[in-house]
């Protein structure tokens, strides 16, 4: 299926209209693919783009989101009034690959993009490249620009990738400098594990607890404009870890028009 070129507005900053984005979802045995390419989307209440896999089953999802347009510059919560721009949550046991490339988002009210694997021993496999996320919200309500969660309690088991920008190609950086909400506290960029999973990071070389380096590996990859702020949080125990990208773990393989490296 190929969600393109549209342009979604629903009332301006309307607490009655609920939605107002493309909403995805699949659960079971199901295999679903999905392109939603060159879309505009303005204010909508909840999260402008949502994908999610149900708990209890397991489901192949292949979502490739490029060139999409969510929120106006300067126009308070004209991104969501009420949610993140793209909300992933990858529930259950299933596989689900993401490429997310060249999208803008901004004036969202929370994270701008909020990722999270639990419920299951799913894999969430994300390639991020050439994206910009700015003006970012500055309510209470607005935290971390990017957050992905591997693992958020006990028993979320499973083998994650991450594919986020690039060591040196400009063009496959992404744009996290300046996109938390810093009056706040909350830093640009958050990696967080809390439960007995694993994720493999594209191009890393540090150890499975080596908090200095995963920030480093962030930062170095996505710097356009400036440094992102960054925080990394796993659980105390040596089953949550983040490890170099295994041949088995190739989130890139598809990505649209080849702007993303192989994870090898």
């Amino acid at each position: 299926m190929t969600i393109q070129n549209n342009t979604l507005d629903s009332t301006a900053l309307s607490s009655t209209v609920l939605g107002g984005g493309i909403a995805l979802g699949v659960g079971g045995g199901a295999t679903q693919t999905v392109v939603v390419d060159n879309n505009d989307i303005d204010h909508a209440h909840g999260a402008p783009m949502s994908f999610n896999t149900t708990t209890g089953s397991s489901p192949n999802a292949n979502w490739t989101v490029n060139n999409n347009r969510i929120g106006n510059t300067g126009e308070v919560k004209s991104g969501s009034a009420a949610s993140s721009g793209f909300y992933i949550n990858v529930n259950g046991n299933g596989n689900a690959k993401f490429n997310l490339t060249n999208n803008t988002i901004m004036q969202t009210n929370f994270t701008a993009v909020d990722a999270v694997q639990n419920d299951g021993d799913a894999a969430m496999n994300i390639t991020m490249k050439g994206n910009v996320i700015t003006e970012p919200g500055t309510t209470i309500d607005y935290a971390f620009g990017v957050r992905f969660v591997i693992g958020s309690d006990d028993g979320d088991a499973g083998t994650s990738c991450l594919d986020l920008g690039h060591p040196s190609t400009t063009a496959l950086k992404n744009r996290f400098f300046g996109s938390g909400n810093s009056g706040q506290g909350y830093q640009d960029v958050r990696l967080r594990m809390a439960g007995d999973a694993t994720v493999n990071l594209a191009g890393f070389t540090g150890g499975p607890h080596d908090n200095a380096a995963v920030n480093s590996w962030v930062q170095t990859r996505n710097n356009l404009g400036g440094t992102p702020t960054t925080a990394r949080r796993s659980s105390t125990r040596t089953r949550s870890t983040f490890r170099p990208p295994v041949a088995r773990c190739r989130p890139c393989r598809d990505s649209l028009n080849g702007v993303a490296e192989l994870m090898a």
